[in-house]
């Protein structure tokens, strides 16, 4: 592998371990908000390569969404009660990547930071029989890590797995996802636009 940019897209499972979250929203406290679920991700990403053995890369990661339990409690009316939220995270990452190449094989570990967004859907049914709802959201950041192997099929096209592990305030987070990254530093060497240049280098001379 050369020094260059490259882009990508995954997919995969998510799960999210939520251990029991304690948060006051508009007045009312929202306690104990756990869950331990899995759900769809996705991963866009953009990175470059230092060299063969060092990159650094950047991305949005979605976690997806899982559905947590909680207590609540209405310091105002003395009204307590369970209800559900669906709980979703997403956020940017930026990771350095350490990488070893064995032939058309790229095996790498990452570690960095997460800028973490999470969004929640309340809802619990209210003395009164009313559904009451509640949206609202917080953010932060937090430890990002993992590790995945791509491998280059044809041209600059890679097929590339990997395990990333984010640990952040409210949660657990990890994907497993497969998906297509595009080499521009291997598609150059390898592609027509190289014999061109070629081509026209040995016409100048």
């Amino acid at each position: 592998s050369e020094r260059g940019w490259y882009v990508g897209m995954s997919a995969g499972l998510t799960t999210l371990e939520i251990p029991g979250q304690n948060l006051k929203m508009e007045g009312i406290e929202f306690n104990g908000i756990s869950a331990d679920d899995s759900d769809m991700g996705t991963h866009a990403y953009t990175g470059y390569w230092i060299n063969e053995h060092v990159g650094f890369e950047l991305g949005w990661m979605d976690f997806g969404s899982v559905e947590a339990l909680f207590d609540y409690y209405d310091p105002r009316s003395g009204e307590r009660g369970t209800g559900e939220s669906d709980v979703g995270i997403s956020g940017g990452s930026y990771t350095l990547q350490l990488a070893y190449d064995i032939e058309r094989v790229k095996v790498f570990a990452k570690a960095g930071l997460m800028s973490w967004k999470t969004d929640y859907e309340t809802r619990f049914d209210a003395s009164n029989g009313e559904t009451v709802r509640r949206e609202f959201s917080e953010d932060g950041s937090g430890l990002l890590f993992g590790a995945g192997a791509s491998w280059n099929f044809t041209g600059g096209w890679n097929l590339r797995v990997d395990a990333t592990f984010a640990d952040i305030d409210i949660a657990d987070a990890q994907v497993y996802s497969v998906g297509l990254e595009y080499d521009f530093a291997r598609a150059f060497r390898k592609s027509e636009w190289a014999e061109w240049n070629r081509a026209i280098e040995n016409y100048q001379m």
